[in-house]
């Protein structure tokens, strides 16, 4: 965006020391004050999840790198699929994930906050 190599190289550099914070000090840290993550509880959360919607296999769809990985992919084969892709559509996109942003996981972690009541779905 801004034309300069040393932006560029000095975001790059933040990223990376970031990664190797999480890496080196948050997780041991996480897995010293709460322990390893048992695949026994993650298999409840999945199951309560499907019991509710049984119909629909939701393991591989609340798995974030694949939801994650089918937007960018779906976004890319679009755009170039279909150069003449009107803009206005892809502003919409861009519009409808910050208000979901903005309001949607604001309303979520607030209810959360007080009542207890994204955890008290699973």
């Amino acid at each position: 965006l801004c034309r300069s190599h040393t932006l560029l190289f000095a975001s790059l550099m933040a990223h990376l020391l970031q990664i190797l914070f999480l890496v080196l000090v948050e997780e041991p840290h996480i897995q010293k004050i709460y322990g390893e993550p048992s695949l026994e509880v993650e298999n409840q959360l999945l199951a309560g999840i499907q019991g509710r919607l049984p119909c629909v296999s939701w393991s591989a769809l609340l798995d974030q790198r694949y939801l994650t990985l089918g937007l960018m992919v779906s976004g890319t084969i679009l755009s170039a699929c279909h150069p003449g892709f009107p803009r206005s559509l892809l502003i919409q996109h861009v519009l409808f994930w910050r208000l979901f942003h903005w309001f949607g996981l604001t309303h979520i972690l607030r209810y959360q906050s007080e009542q207890q009541w994204w955890t008290s779905l699973f």
